[in-house]
């Protein structure tokens, strides 16, 4: 049986990688980023990507073109190597999901 969504999905507004603004400090999928969209009460949806040694990371393309200096896949690179990534505009957006699920509990409590 396919579980229902809750009915909030379907009224409130969600936000498709945090509520992010780099003009404003709050590049996609940061903290920063998901903290607006939480304070503004929307919902949040973000991608999770495998990194070579299997973690799954917080990252919402595949390839790391368009916000790093860098081509390949998210999926070449361990989780060490990409949390310690050089980004373009000085974005750090990659984090590990267990450590941001952990940081977003704490912040928010269900």
């Amino acid at each position: 049986m396919i579980p229902r969504l809750h009915p909030d999905f379907l009224t409130k507004p969600l936000t498709h990688r945090g509520l992010h603004d780099v003009s404003e400090g709050r590049p996609e999928n940061s903290r920063a980023a998901i903290r607006a969209a939480i304070e503004m009460g929307y919902g949040i949806e973000i991608d999770l990507q495998l990194s070579a040694d299997q973690t799954p990371m917080v990252f919402h393309d595949y390839g790391l073109h368009r916000l790093t200096a860098a081509a390949g896949a998210v999926s070449q690179l361990s989780a060490n190597q990409l949390v310690r990534f050089n980004w373009l505009a000085a974005m750090k957006v990659f984090q590990i999901w267990l450590k941001f699920w952990v940081w977003s509990l704490a912040k928010h409590p269900c």
